[in-house]
């Protein structure tokens, strides 16, 4: 489980790689608040949990499956969503 502070992508990619699978991702079923779009899921500050459980206990947005990465679509098709970087090169 984890705070999706810095936005669905790059804090699924986090869990995906310290757990060792490929995390896929619908994001048609991501509940958004109203007037909030697909890609404001990549900025980051939403304070929402992500969790990986093998249990469909909370609202399923996708699934853990063997390998590694993210894989993001949107009705099947693949997105790219960015995230809050920490440190720019510039810093």
């Amino acid at each position: 489980m984890l705070d999706i502070s810095d936005g669905l992508g790059r804090d699924l990619e986090r869990i995906a790689q310290r757990s060792g699978v490929r995390c896929l991702v619908e994001l048609e079923r991501v509940p958004l608040a109203e007037g909030a779009t697909i890609e404001d899921l990549g900025f980051g500050e939403d304070y929402e949990l992500l969790a990986a459980l093998p249990a469909e206990a909370f609202h399923v947005i996708g699934r853990c499956e063997p390998g590694e990465g993210v894989e993001l679509l949107r009705y099947g098709v693949p997105v790219a969503l960015g995230g809050w970087e920490h440190f720019s090169a510039g810093d």
